[in-house]
């Protein structure tokens, strides 16, 4: 999947970006693509510049 414009303006340092793509199949026998975007967020009083995710919380998204 490509940036597009406004996705690059979502983008910023020190924050993972989390995606999350689902096919959904409707009863109308059409299939759907789904896309989820997430970010991190810092915690009250953190001091850390930066707010990753851990793998295992990244796979849970996913």
């Amino acid at each position: 999947m490509d940036f597009t414009t406004d996705k690059l303006s979502l983008v910023r340092k020190w924050q993972p970006l989390i995606e999350a793509h689902v096919d959904v199949k409707t009863t109308g026998n059409f299939t759907l693509r789904m896309c989820c975007i997430g970010f991190t967020k810092k915690r009250d009083r953190q001091v850390k510049r930066t707010c990753y995710a851990q793998s295992s919380q990244t796979r849970q998204v996913e």
